[in-house]
């Protein structure tokens, strides 16, 4: 798995933060697949796992 943050995923894929933060707040992400908060409480996400869901 790629944990990577927001910022990345913006630059790769091109979805915003509040685009992440929106579906991980409305449950269309889950936590654990999609996203997961580190010890250090930033959320990181799961690059392969939005690709997927975007492909679906």
């Amino acid at each position: 798995m790629r944990w990577v943050r927001a910022c990345i995923v913006f630059k790769e894929i091109g979805i915003t933060k509040y685009s992440l933060d929106k579906w991980r707040y409305k449950a269309v992400f889950i936590e654990g697949v999609h996203w997961v908060k580190a010890p250090d409480r930033k959320i990181y996400y799961n690059m392969k796992e939005i690709q997927t869901w975007i492909e679906s």
